[in-house]
């Protein structure tokens, strides 16, 4: 049985953990709300389209949330955060 919000806290929590991260690493001036409502953005979009191409789904994930979180600065700027 897999619990649907168990999966969503999970990955909530795993993808504010990896912005985080990725924030203080780079030194990343971010508001932590943005990286929270990224993190939520990012679980809602798990599990909506968790049933289509996972590495499609991962991939526009990512840069969906790095774009909120970060802003966009550049193509280098977001690739750079993408990366991390």
């Amino acid at each position: 049985k897999i619990y649907i919000d168990l999966f969503f806290l999970v990955n909530v929590i795993m993808d504010f953990m990896i912005i985080l991260g990725t924030s203080i690493i780079l030194k990343r001036n971010s508001n932590l709300i943005r990286i929270i409502i990224s993190s939520l953005i990012g679980g809602f979009l798990h599990i909506i389209f968790g049933n289509i191409n996972k590495i499609l789904i991962e991939v526009i994930s990512i840069i969906v949330m790095m774009l909120i979180s970060f802003g966009y600065k550049g193509v280098k700027y977001v690739f750079r955060n993408i990366f991390y």
